[in-house]
């Protein structure tokens, strides 16, 4: 009976511990964007001769100790990336998902490498708010884009 009442007094004295709740985490950290020749060829398009298909395209995130390539075979897009036709358009496009590490003024860089082209650069202000994790004000070349309209990368 003593360690009955022992138990009652134990269990009576602890206090239950509110912790914030984090609801409905935003992650917007992706991109979308065509890739067409100088004569207008979709080149994500896998019917149009010399397309870009995904074992051709490689990510690069920028890093302390310099630029990774992105891989990780445990993702469902194990580059990061994935083409798709988009339904709106009918048009091929390349859906990235950007660097989210970022080294100055929080701004992350990726890498974009169509087969032996010159990489393009992506770079990207990373906002982290509470359960908001948003890259804003993208570049890609130096171009700004505007998050309204679809970007053609020309190749």
């Amino acid at each position: 009976m003593p360690y009955l009442a022992m138990l009652l007094i134990a269990l009576s004295s602890c206090k239950k511990v509110e912790e914030p709740i984090i609801c409905c985490a935003v992650v917007d950290t992706g991109l979308s964007f065509t890739v067409s020749s100088k004569s207008n060829l979709d080149l994500l398009n896998p019917g149009t001769t010399g397309a870009y298909t995904e074992d051709k395209i490689e990510l690069f995130d920028k890093k302390a100790s310099g630029y990774v390539r992105v891989y990780d075979r445990n993702m469902d897009w194990p580059k990061r990336f994935h083409i798709e036709v988009n339904p709106n358009t009918g048009k091929y496009q390349i859906s990235l998902g950007l660097n989210v590490e970022t080294l100055s003024q929080d701004t992350s860089v990726t890498l974009v490498k169509f087969g032996d082209q010159v990489p393009d650069t992506i770079k990207a202000v990373v906002v982290r708010e509470g359960g908001y994790l948003v890259a804003k004000d993208i570049r890609m070349n130096n171009i700004p884009l505007d998050s309204d309209k679809i970007y053609n990368l020309i190749k």
